[in-house]
């Protein structure tokens, strides 16, 4: 969304999200507004006023009751380094190090992620969905670098932008968004089936990924959370076909925003021919 849109665009759509006229997401009054549709929108009973305040599992309870009395079982306990690295702030070393490579990247996510829950995972979670807006709940593993942290903070940015997006102009109709389409990839819930909305969001945040690396660390690099670049183009190219095949379901907005993606991929692709030749 940051890279297919732009920065003052993403500013402009949460600007109009809120009702708000002032694009400035340093404007209190916009960060005000935010707060309140957190609340009114999102699991928050209490929002963090530290912006991407970041806490375990245990740490939800006093923002997002709800949330953590319905998903604290799936939660495990955090090894020894993850702990270390909580309470030795290499998480938050991590934040300025995505503020040195991308300041934009940086101001969206300061505003729009409110509590980021670093927490092992005994069952998946259903991650970042309408609902849980401002919440990013992160799988870290010990073998996780700095990096991925940062991948991770731009992939789920990208779901919360496209969310907003959609709020701001529909994407696709409320009975079709779950309509299970076919691809061939493996779903997370097994088999190789896929509501058509996450698709969609999985589809636009690989391209987002794939931006953010030629932007800063350059496609060469290999993360352990999201993979090669080349893996993230196959799963891309993979979930355009499946989508190609069922654009009826979206509405223009949702259409024109795929358009943009299907572009943005295959400028990439013109960046660095070798990574994709296992198409």
């Amino acid at each position: 969304m940051y890279y297919l849109k732009g920065f003052d665009q993403a500013v402009q759509t949460i600007c109009r999200v809120l009702a708000h006229n002032v694009m400035d997401l340093s404007d209190d009054s916009l960060k005000l507004k935010y707060q309140q549709f957190l609340l009114a929108n999102s699991v928050f009973s209490v929002v963090p006023k530290q912006q991407m305040h970041i806490v375990n599992i245990e740490g939800v309870s006093t923002y997002a009751p709800s949330y953590y009395a319905k998903h604290q079982h799936q939660f495990s306990t955090n090894s020894k380094l993850l702990l270390d690295r909580l309470n030795h702030n290499f998480f938050g070393d991590s934040l300025k190090l995505l503020n040195s490579q991308s300041s934009n990247l940086y101001q969206l996510s300061d505003f729009l992620i409110k509590l980021i829950v670093i927490n092992g995972l005994k069952t998946y979670t259903e991650g970042t969905t309408e609902d849980t807006l401002g919440l990013s709940v992160m799988d870290f593993k010990d073998s996780f670098t700095q990096q991925d942290f940062i991948e991770l903070v731009v992939h789920q940015l990208t779901h919360m932008l496209v969310f907003l997006d959609h709020i701001d102009d529909s994407h696709i109709d409320p009975d079709v968004k779950d309509k299970m389409i076919k691809t061939e990839l493996p779903s997370k819930l097994g088999g190789n089936l896929f509501p058509a909305y996450i698709a969609f969001h999985s589809f636009i945040v690989g391209i987002e990924i794939l931006s953010f690396r030629h932007e800063t660390t350059g496609l060469s690099f290999a993360g352990n959370y999201h993979g090669t670049s080349k893996r993230i183009f196959r799963v891309c190219q993979l979930f355009k076909k499946a989508l190609d095949n069922h654009l009826h379901l979206f509405n223009l907005a949702g259409q024109c925003l795929f358009d943009l993606a299907v572009d943005r991929l295959e400028a990439l692709v013109k960046f660095d021919l070798p990574l994709v030749n296992a198409w």
